[in-house]
């Protein structure tokens, strides 16, 4: 609005004059608007119901997995770890006072031998693992 108009608003009570972005749409603009509005919302709804079948999809797809038997469960391996890592740091806890014992007297390559021996059967019983 002009200058004149506003004074004449604010000094006499006449209404002030709407401005372009204040006046209602024309038939056309507002036809236009609607269009897009239910365009943007079918967009929508279809894009949600892709993403909602695409995610059943991949539970069904999860599911077969499992039954399968290529998914576990995160809890029963994380049990599984906790033992063998359990057992792996007790054998190596013991390892030198079983050792030091077989060792005493002999020489390096029978020392090496020995370790080899030692070290070559807990690999082998960690392996036992449920998930190895």
């Amino acid at each position: 609005p002009a200058a004149r108009e506003l004074w004449d608003a604010l000094h006499l009570g006449t209404p002030v004059p709407a401005t372009p972005s204040q006046r209602a749409p024309s038939p056309a603009a507002a036809a236009h608007r609607e269009t897009v509005e239910a365009t943007d919302s079918a967009i929508g709804l279809q894009e949600a119901r892709t993403r909602k079948e695409a995610a059943r999809a991949r539970l069904a797809e999860l599911d077969l997995a499992e039954r399968e038997g290529e998914l576990i469960p995160v809890a029963e391996v994380r049990m599984d770890a906790v033992a063998v890592l359990a057992a792996v740091r007790s054998a190596l806890l013991a390892l030198p006072g079983q050792m030091s014992l077989r060792c005493e007297g002999r020489s390096a390559a029978e020392i090496g031998a020995l370790l080899a021996d030692h070290v070559n059967g807990l690999l082998a019983e960690w392996h036992q693992g449920r998930f190895c």
